[in-house]
């Protein structure tokens, strides 16, 4: 139901009084002078919007029979406004830190503690449920999700709007998504890969076309395991979760930021595309690194039997293809 200034007038509320709500909408009814009013609590997605509040709301029933009101802001149109600095950011997406960049930014550093307790809170109700005979759903499971899906969706907005502010880029370069970790239970991996997802893409769908900002998309095959440093690609040079120490040149440095520059790198690499199988992206990468393995030598001072002793123990390297070239 869609009602405007004439039905219900909103007001936001009065300094050292009632603070429990933020917004209250006085609603006219067929008794005059006996209106009602609603008290209404925001969120911290609307409020990072700017724009004009309009004196109109939209009442909502939902299916538990909650009421929903959702207000509406004239937003102005800032395509015109926004003006890129920098040419591109790339960034690597985690569930350790939500968003790191290949300028070294850290973001959403709270993340992972914060599903962590909701992973708990879920858990245990599923249980609980599951152990009485009881269908998994109910309100205060689909309130949980509810919560769960909010903070996701504040929180990645939150940081990318902050990445955005904090750089005004012309392009945003990002990996396909993967939201997954060992430690959560297989509910929680389910709902964040689908949800986080879903928000990213909806975030950057809306950056798109609110400051033109154009998004790449590339393929993240062993950047994870790739130096960004030297391109030496070794399953050992990860031996931490979120440190990466190069086999090669000894360059450390945080995991998810030696991702995201190697997402940069990637994403004007016209040979390795989005398209291209993991197995053929490790065949680039190994060929590339072979055919420069002279010249990186000499750069970081390591001895050719060094090397070579290094090669042979990955098994990345002691394949078809480096015997072929005769490296080994």
């Amino acid at each position: 139901m869609h009602l405007d200034h004439k039905v219900a007038l909103m007001s936001g509320k009065v300094q050292d009084k009632a603070t429990s709500f933020d917004y209250w909408v006085r609603l006219s009814t067929l008794d005059k002078n006996y209106p009602v009013y609603m008290p209404v609590k925001t969120n911290p997605y609307f409020e990072n919007i700017e724009g004009k509040l309009k004196h109109f709301c939209q009442i909502g029933l939902k299916e538990d029979r909650d009421i929903t009101l959702s207000f509406i802001k004239d937003v102005p149109n800032e395509k015109d406004s926004y003006k890129p600095v920098i040419n591109k950011i790339s960034l690597d997406t985690g569930l350790k830190m939500l968003f790191a960049t290949d300028k070294g930014d850290l973001v959403g550093r709270n993340f992972y503690e914060t599903l962590q307790k909701f992973d708990r809170q879920i858990t245990k109700l599923v249980s609980n449920r599951q152990r009485q005979k009881l269908k998994v759903r109910c309100r205060k499971y689909d309130d949980l999700i509810s919560k769960l899906n909010a903070y996701l969706k504040n929180e990645i907005n939150r940081c990318l709007n902050k990445l955005v502010d904090l750089y005004l880029p012309a392009e945003i370069v990002v990996e396909r998504l993967n939201f997954r970790n060992l430690n959560l239970s297989k509910r929680m991996n389910r709902l964040i890969t689908i949800l986080g997802k879903t928000l990213i893409k909806t975030k950057l769908q809306s950056l798109h076309e609110t400051y033109r900002i154009k998004i790449i998309e590339i393929n993240p095959a062993y950047t994870s395991q790739e130096c960004s440093v030297c391109g030496y690609v070794d399953k050992n040079n990860r031996q931490e979760q979120e440190a990466i120490k190069c086999r090669f040149c000894n360059t450390s440095q945080h995991a998810d930021v030696n991702g995201a520059r190697n997402h940069l790198v990637r994403s004007s690499d016209e040979v390795i595309n989005i398209y291209k199988n993991k197995k053929a992206v490790l065949h680039i990468l190994v060929d590339r690194f072979l055919y420069k393995l002279s010249n990186t030598e000499r750069k970081y001072a390591m001895p050719h039997s060094k090397a070579m002793a290094l090669l042979s123990k990955n098994p990345y390297f002691s394949g078809s293809l480096a015997q072929a070239k005769g490296f080994l």
